[in-house]
């Protein structure tokens, strides 16, 4: 069973080169692996892709 999903997709944003959603179980929250995961994927993303900027709808 999953925990959650991550999806880096295409935007309409202006500005914004990718978008990132992703959600995690209502079971996972009260761990803080919400927070974590928002973490990890920001500093991978600043590292490992080409990326100028990238939105995350609802958490900015």
């Amino acid at each position: 069973m999953n925990s959650g999903c991550i999806y880096i997709e295409p935007t309409d944003v202006p500005g914004c080169e990718a978008e990132v959603l992703l959600w995690l179980r209502q079971s996972e929250l009260a761990s803080g692996l919400d927070e974590h995961l928002v973490s990890a994927v920001h500093e991978w993303l600043s590292s490992a892709w080409p990326f100028r900027r990238v939105c995350y709808p609802g958490r900015e």
